[in-house]
């Protein structure tokens, strides 16, 4: 459960950087957005499958 909190708040908080910078990026933020989409990506995908296992040792 705290897991799929988290997920849910790297995602949002990536979609809300991404968002929100405009303009001229420096390396380093173009690294730690990329980072946290990285992550973000990550934790869903990992969520996903654990439904996925789940679900399908229900059935």
């Amino acid at each position: 459960m705290n897991d799929d909190l988290e997920s849910r708040k790297a995602a949002r908080e990536a979609r809300v950087t991404a968002a929100s910078r405009t303009g001229r990026h420096t390396t380093e933020e173009m690294a730690e957005s990329a980072m946290r989409r990285y992550f973000a990506e990550e934790a869903y995908r990992e969520r996903e499958e654990r439904e996925r296992r789940e679900h399908h040792k229900d059935v």
